[in-house]
């Protein structure tokens, strides 16, 4: 059990294991934050997966992301987010964000890119 606080939201809960499908990826024992209280402005969450480096996470979990990296399952331990706002703010119909895992997608963004540890 343990009290995590993250900006303006207060977690409690305990850690589990449970393997996450990710589309067609399977992370196979993948420890998460299953939360049994929350205090948040962000309103009602139950469960926390963290995409941040190893030195930053908790009571040494592998994040997601790093697990999907050494089970193999993504090339790079990188993401990138991807946001495009809507021509019409009240048509909430299509996509107007993405999140690449294990690389960049090419297609939005002209260039290369730095990566900086």
């Amino acid at each position: 059990d343990f009290k995590l606080s993250y900006y303006n939201m207060i977690q409690n809960g305990y850690l589990s294991q449970d393997t996450i499908y990710i589309d067609s990826l399977a992370v196979k024992k993948q420890i998460f934050l299953e939360q049994v209280a929350y205090n948040s402005d962000f309103g009602y969450i139950q469960a926390v997966i963290g995409l941040g480096y190893p030195a930053v996470t908790m009571q040494n979990v592998s994040g997601i992301l790093y697990t999907m990296f050494r089970e193999g399952l993504v090339e790079q331990p990188v993401f990138g987010f991807y946001f495009k706002r809507p021509k019409n703010i009240f048509n909430t119909t299509g996509a107007y964000g993405e999140l690449t895992l294990g690389g960049s997608d090419p297609n939005h963004y002209v260039g290369n890119l730095s990566y900086v540890p």
